[in-house]
This record gives structure tokens, sequence and C-alpha cells, in this order.
């Protein structure tokens, strides 16, 4: 009888690469990480892109806050992505675009405030939770100059202040 291998992953701490030196981060590869905890790289002042892994279901508060000069993140990719908490990309100056995955749910206040945003794709949104207003997650995106919205019904309140 073959024995099956049980594969036990710690959960990762808070804070675990704040104000780290990195430029690029690719965590694609790790295939059982569901969820990155709060403030994971915040304020990593050289993060210029990261990948994230398909299988990610939460972006914990703040995880690439402040993260000046991030360009590019995979979001749109992540196809577990449910939950995406408050600030996550707060400060990102350099982020010009973000396309969010159908599965997101939840979406934290000030997800995209004060980026560089001049496109955002949120047009593969299936499902909102009652009471998220999409409007208030990218506040203050001065260049936002183009915004696809889901043909859904049902979200037309919560996005209508996004436009």
């Amino acid at each position: 009888m073959a024995k099956t291998k049980t594969t036990t992953v710690t959960p990762l701490g808070d804070r675990v690469l704040i104000r780290s030196g990195l430029t690029a981060l690719d965590l694609g590869g790790l295939a059982l990480l569901r969820e990155l905890p709060l403030y994971f790289a915040f304020q990593c002042g050289a993060l210029v892109s990261v990948r994230l892994p398909p299988g990610l279901e939460v972006l914990g508060d703040y995880a690439f806050g402040e993260c000046h000069k991030l360009r590019e993140i995979n979001l749109g990719d992540v196809a577990a992505l449910r939950r995406i908490g408050f600030g996550v990309l707060c400060g990102c100056d350099a982020l010009a675009s973000a396309t969010l995955p159908a599965a997101v749910e939840a979406i934290g206040d000030c997800v995209l405030c004060r980026c560089g945003l001049e496109e955002l794709d949120v047009s593969a949104v299936r499902r909102l939770e009652e009471g998220t207003v999409v409007g208030r997650f990218a506040m203050n995106c001065r260049g936002l100059r183009r915004v696809a919205l889901p043909a859904l019904e049902q979200h037309r309140a919560a996005f209508s202040a996004a436009v």
C-alpha cells in the first residue's frame, strides 16, 4: 500500500518583508500559499515587480502598500483570489494598470488609493459581497482614464462611485 505524503504549510507571519531591499518578488511557484499576511512587503521602496501564485486566495491589509516603485503585479492571473484587504496597493505610485480576477468577492477600502493607476479592469468580477463599494478602493488615482466594469446589474451600486 502506497503512503500518501502529507504536506504542512506554516502560515507566514505579518511584516515578513517589510522595508526590505528586494527589487523583484516571485511567489508564483508556491502552489500551497493561500494567504499573504498583513504588511507582508509594506514599504519595500525598491520593489518593481511581483508575481503571485494562482492559488492565492487572500491578500492581507497593506500587503504591498507604499511600494512606490511597484510597476507590475499579476492580480488578474491569480484565479483563486477572493479577498483583497485594505490598502493592499495604496501608495504604489508607479502602478499604471490593475486587473481583478473573476473570483474576487471582497475588496477593502483604499486598495488602490494614491496609485499612478491609469487603467482599471474589474470586468471579470462575478460576485461581490453585499455592501462593497468599489469607488472607495481607487480613491485619489488622479491619472485614472479607463475603468472596465462588469456587465452585471447587481454590481451597479458597488461600482457607481468609480466612474
